[in-house]
């Protein structure tokens, strides 16, 4: 499965890239930069109707709009202003990584301090969960 980069890890500056139009939008710059490249997984639409989201745990660099092949390796629930945004969690194929207590720490002080600077937003983060639930949530969300 392939995946599409928005946002490399280290960066500060949030961009989202719109599939159907192929154009980039610049949002608000979050409060702590990304522990590793997080973008979607083309061709699925969450209920949020938004592509379903992606963090891909490595140590290797990505830059914007790269579409690594990616394998599965787990879920984790997240919720925005009290709406679901579900986050899967890939790995490159060649690479010997697991959701560790290390790998959940970094994704949860991420997503729990990454809207810090917006005082309006509400977030929480829920449970992790193991690749069978991740790929059944993906093909809920296929669209394509």
């Amino acid at each position: 499965m392939k995946i599409f980069i928005e946002n490399p890890s280290g960066t500060r500056i949030k961009k989202e890239f719109i599939e159907e139009s192929n154009a980039w939008i610049e949002k608000n710059e979050v409060a702590v930069p990304y522990p590793y490249p997080y973008g979607f997984i083309p061709g699925t639409m969450q209920e949020d109707e938004d592509p379903l989201d992606v963090f891909l745990v490595t140590t290797s660099l990505f830059d914007r709009g790269d579409t690594p092949k990616v394998e599965v390796i787990g879920l984790v629930e997240f919720y925005e202003d009290d709406e679901r945004d579900y986050k899967i969690i890939c790995k490159l194929p060649k690479e010997d990584v697991t959701v560790n207590e290390t790998v959940k720490k970094l994704l949860t002080h991420f997503m729990m301090h990454a809207f810090d600077n917006q005082k309006d937003k509400k977030v929480r983060v829920g449970e992790f969960y193991g690749k069978d639930i991740a790929m059944k949530e993906i093909e809920k969300c296929r669209v394509t």
